[in-house]
């Protein structure tokens, strides 16, 4: 996972990215990623199992992709202080299926369920 700075700043608005295959993290943070910084977003990006850089891992696609998702998102809550309330998924292609799952999810620290 590559981590931008300001995750955990208080009043920032905070953006976790999520492509299809075969896009890699760096692709997506030239086309994407710079412009959310320079908007005043924190930026994170995460190779998913079978995505990007983990291929060359023999990582394999997931069929529940909410999970490794649910997992990111809550690393980004407990290490980096990112709040839920202030996250946003974005994902394009497939990378948009794989965020609509998460998102669905009860266990995705970015659904808040009151």
């Amino acid at each position: 996972m590559r981590h931008h700075e300001g995750i955990g700043r208080r009043h920032r608005l905070q953006a976790a990215l999520r492509c299809g295959y075969p896009v890699l993290n760096e692709d997506l943070y030239l086309s994407l990623g710079r412009n959310l910084l320079a908007r005043g977003y924190s930026v994170a990006m995460a190779d998913l199992p079978g995505q990007g850089i983990t291929m060359m891992d023999e990582l394999h696609w997931e069929a529940e992709a909410e999970k490794p998702i649910a997992a990111v998102t809550q690393l980004l809550v407990d290490r980096f202080g990112a709040k839920p309330g202030r996250m946003a998924l974005i994902g394009l292609s497939l990378g948009g299926y794989f965020v609509a799952r998460a998102a669905g999810e009860r266990d995705c620290p970015t659904t808040s369920r009151r």
